[in-house]
């Protein structure tokens, strides 16, 4: 929990975390079937994690659990995840909610998705597994 400041959690909101026995809850959102099972194996045992398949699910699963970080891809049918993101930011239920955007096709070039969308975080892929933690505020 002590990385927890990197993703812009002040200390009223890190004291607040819906923690499991296994750390923070993270929603995990892609619509790669591989991508969630590799995600959910390197997260294991640091938090809870609970995966929706796409935007629109993610939306109504994070509404309902309320997890304290959101791991979504950018791409994806439907409700994307710049979409999704600028959806949450504008729900006063989710307004402490962390959010992370992955994505394997950005460039880097023209405005950057954190921006666009209000996410507080974004991960290239492929990323490192040590990336993924420093980036969640996991740790080591």
């Amino acid at each position: 929990m002590d990385k927890l400041p990197e993703l812009g959690m002040d200390a009223t909101h890190a004291q607040g975390l819906r923690r499991s026995p296994f750390g923070p809850v993270v929603l995990i959102v892609d619509d790669d079937d591989q991508i969630r099972s590799l995600l959910r194996r390197l997260l294991s045992g640091r938090c809870r994690c609970i995966e929706a398949a796409d935007g629109t699910e993610g939306y109504a699963l994070a509404l309902r659990e309320t997890p304290d970080i959101i791991l979504t891809d950018h791409e994806m049918p439907g409700l994307k995840g710049a979409d999704l993101c600028r959806t949450i930011r504008g729900s006063p239920a989710l307004a402490g909610t962390k959010i992370i955007l992955m994505s394997g096709t950005f460039s880097g070039e023209g405005a950057s998705p954190e921006k666009a969308s209000g996410c507080d975080a974004f991960l290239k892929k492929p990323f490192d597994p040590q990336e993924l933690y420093e980036t969640l505020g996991l740790g080591a």
